[in-house]
């Protein structure tokens, strides 16, 4: 039996309605793909940057590290120099990254890791300062060599003023003075290495008991000395003592700075603590990442490929 025009018409738009439904569907379908796909490679690129920034920051502090134990001044910049470039990389991949986060649980550690590393940046300022200034070690420096010098030269002076006299009245205030000099030099080392203020304190009060004793001790020797020899002798040690005086005060100012125990006790204190903690949050970000692409290569990508 021949159909009927309606039923003809009503059978054609039926199909035809499938048939859109079908292409609808396959759209969608290849849209979620290429959605998927983009997500993905997304993922990727972030875990990528991620990486970046824990070798980076990690090398950093490894540098700002050497930087604090350097000897010489040109090591310690070089090392901090090298430090600061390493982090700088870590934020210039920091600012990629902040650009691909999407989701909450990634936005929150994101965050987090922000305000960590605002700390990391803040610390390093202070301490790749101090460590480039290295004044302990050149407190050290100085006393060693200028200090160690006017000491022998002082000694040699004393020796040969109480050799060229036998009164006992002279040469006993003599080896006094040698005696409380070597002890003023004797405590600029553990001066250099104190980083508690009242305890410099009490040093450097010590110091200025033993000054006070050499200034009397020359003083009385003067006015016994009647040759011409001895007087020689008694005033270039006079004038050794008074340069070896401005010595021992340059070395206190630089102790006093404490600028390689101020970084040393940073790098292992506040710093420490403040890249393990930026580096918990750069695993969890690294985790958070890992779990959202797997997610899509074995769910949506997998189903659509």
């Amino acid at each position: 039996m021949d159909k009927k025009p309606y039923e003809m018409k009503t059978g054609s738009m039926i199909w035809a309605g499938i048939g859109w439904g079908l292409v609808l569907v396959l759209a969608l379908l290849y849209g979620l793909k290429y959605h998927s796909a983009d997500v993905f490679g997304n993922s990727v690129k972030k875990s990528e940057i991620l990486s970046r920034m824990k070798i980076n920051m990690l090398k950093s502090a490894e540098l700002e590290k050497a930087a604090v134990i350097a000897v010489t001044d040109k090591e310690s910049e070089d090392f901090a120099k090298q430090s600061l470039k390493a982090a700088d990389d870590t934020e210039h991949d920091l600012r990629e990254l902040d650009s691909l986060i999407a989701s909450d649980n990634e936005t929150t550690l994101l965050r987090e890791f922000h305000t960590c590393w605002k700390d990391f940046r803040e610390i390093d300022k202070v301490l790749l300062d101090f460590a480039v200034q290295n004044t302990n070690l050149k407190a050290a420096g100085l006393s060693y060599s200028k200090g160690a010098e006017f000491i022998r030269w002082f000694e040699i002076l004393i020796t040969n003023l109480t050799e060229n006299c036998n009164d006992a009245r002279i040469i006993k205030p003599a080896y006094q003075a040698m005696t409380a000099l070597l002890k003023i030099h004797n405590l600029e080392y553990p001066h250099i290495n104190e980083s508690d203020d009242k305890q410099m304190d009490e040093i450097e009060a010590v110091m200025k008991a033993q000054e006070n004793h050499i200034r009397i001790f020359i003083k009385a020797i003067s006015d016994m000395i009647t040759d011409e020899p001895n007087r020689a002798l008694l005033d270039e040690a006079s004038a050794v003592f008074a340069e070896f005086m401005k010595v021992n005060a340059e070395v206190i100012r630089l102790s006093r700075l404490n600028t390689n125990i101020r970084s040393a006790e940073l790098s292992m204190g506040r710093k420490r603590k403040t890249v393990a903690r930026c580096e918990e949050i750069l695993t969890s970000m690294q985790e958070a990442v890992r779990s959202e692409s797997g997610f899509l290569s074995k769910g949506l990508w997998g189903k659509f490929r």
